[in-house]
């Protein structure tokens, strides 16, 4: 296992601020798609959070691709300004996109129980493969961000990151990683998007690798393959199945265990992420999706 530094290098200042002036807006009342109109507003009275974003953002674009920020707790804030409070700290990464249909900002990563429909990772115990966010969609975003509320403690449901420079570095050590690197690099592959997140039930294509970033989540990929099965040579699939391989058991993980009031912010696109497995239902963690201030994608 890795060990992750904290980052403490911020300037808290009058953030403790911070709890009073979202009781006064009145948070509890707003739906979520107000949090960034609010987030706007409170900003410019918290120079705090551009300082904490732009240290982030600092160390998601270097080589590691992600950073962890200790203690965000310590505002002591009320339940119902959790969210918000960690949207504006987002705002200051990047654009927050909405998860689904539905325009939910933030999504709750914690076990739902049996609903009508098939759970996907975030809404399940057990554990996650390793996937990039929102790899169905025509733009996934930049960076997201996850914020523990509640940690597990079975002792599992840790934090598992393989940053994109290793693997391709694994990749390029063969000649036979070179080869399939370069069908991923060439080649459209299906991606089925999750009922979780739209009912449409539609396909997309996407490289996996293109030019040095990843788009990859195994079960959507799978399921497009099933239903586009003429978009899918066999020398794709030979590819693939390397490519499963390689992530599940050929570059060590850098491993971490989030405690209540720590948040892991990642580069999707530069950094595998995955789950260990867990079965304390009570495990609950916010998640916030952002795209590149310089990038208009849509949601």
């Amino acid at each position: 296992m890795n060990i992750v530094p904290f980052v403490h290098a911020v300037s808290w200042g009058n953030l403790s601020n911070l709890a009073s002036a979202l009781r006064e807006s009145e948070i509890a009342t707003l739906p979520q798609a107000d949090y960034l109109r609010l987030g706007g507003e409170l900003a410019g009275r918290f120079p705090e959070l551009a300082e904490i974003g732009a240290h982030v953002l600092h160390q998601l674009n270097g080589p590691a691709g992600f950073c962890v920020i200790d203690d965000l707790n310590r505002l002591d804030l009320p339940p119902e300004a959790v969210a918000a409070a960690f949207v504006m700290l987002c705002h200051q990464i990047g654009t927050p996109s909405s998860h689904n249909e539905e325009h939910k900002v933030v999504w709750d990563v914690r076990d739902r129980g049996v609903g009508e429909r098939e759970r996907t990772f975030s809404e399940r115990t057990g554990e996650a493969p390793f996937h990039t966010d929102s790899a169905f969609t025509i733009r996934p975003e930049e960076y997201f961000g996850l914020y523990t509320i509640h940690a597990a403690e079975c002792g599992g449901g840790l934090s598992r990151i393989i940053p994109a420079a290793r693997l391709l570095a694994a990749m390029n050590a063969s000649a036979e990683g070179r080869r399939f690197r370069q069908v991923l690099e060439r080649n459209f592959y299906p991606f089925k998007i999750p009922p979780a997140f739209s009912s449409s039930g539609r396909v997309i294509f996407g490289k996996i690798i293109d030019n040095g970033q990843l788009r990859y989540r195994h079960d959507c990929i799978r399921q497009g393959m099933a239903e586009a099965p003429a978009r899918v040579t066999s020398e794709m699939a030979d590819a693939l199945a390397w490519f499963d391989a390689l992530v599940e058991t050929g570059v060590p993980p850098i491993e971490m265990g989030l405690a209540a009031g720590q948040a892991v912010f990642v580069n999707n696109r530069r950094v595998l992420h995955a789950r260990s497995d867990y079965q304390d239902a009570r495990r609950h963690l916010l998640r916030v999706r952002m795209h590149a201030f310089d990038v208009s994608a849509p949601n």
